[in-house]
């Protein structure tokens, strides 16, 4: 019967572990999870809420598409932008690239949030909401192919060296 109750307190143990655990799976697999927001959901112009990704009403960015004057903008500038702006294609927020590489992931008590701490980050947020979040859909996918794979190897793990 000790050798039960034993198991029991190591289970509850390990079952305090979790939430660090996620949190070590999400800092581990921080390049990965930028990388899915900048390429499937910003370069794409897809919103936070999976949908196109839109300005704020009234304002000339409400369509989510660039229109001629951002194409010839940046036609007679240099840099020219990492990613092409032509009249009608959806925003994809790549234009220097400095916005991408400056991002990272804070951690908190349960969740994470993502940032760039490129000086254009609060206007972006400003103009078009929290577009810095993972969609519903890449929110799924991190969690089940990133972080409960990570939980699992590392709780059999620490269950196997137990006994």
């Amino acid at each position: 019967m000790k050798q039960f109750q034993n198991l029991y307190a190591n289970i509850n143990n390990l079952k305090k572990d979790i939430p660090q655990l996620g949190r070590d799976a999400v800092i581990k697999n921080k390049a990965s999870i930028l990388k899915l927001l900048q390429r499937d959901q910003l370069n794409q112009g897809v919103a936070s809420d999976g949908g196109m990704l839109t300005g704020k009403r009234g304002t000339p960015y409400e369509d989510g598409h660039y229109k001629k004057k951002t194409q010839d903008y940046w036609a007679k500038r240099a840099p020219i932008p990492v990613k092409p702006k032509v009249q009608g294609t959806q925003y994809n927020f790549e234009w220097t690239g400095k916005t991408f590489r400056m991002m990272d992931i804070k951690m908190n008590t349960s969740d994470f949030e993502i940032f760039s701490s490129d000086a254009k980050f609060e206007m972006l947020k400003e103009f078009y909401g929290n577009i810095f979040e993972l969609t519903p859909e890449n929110n799924h996918f991190i969690n089940e192919n990133v972080i409960l794979p990570y939980i699992h190897e590392h709780l059999l793990k620490r269950l196997v060296q137990m006994y």
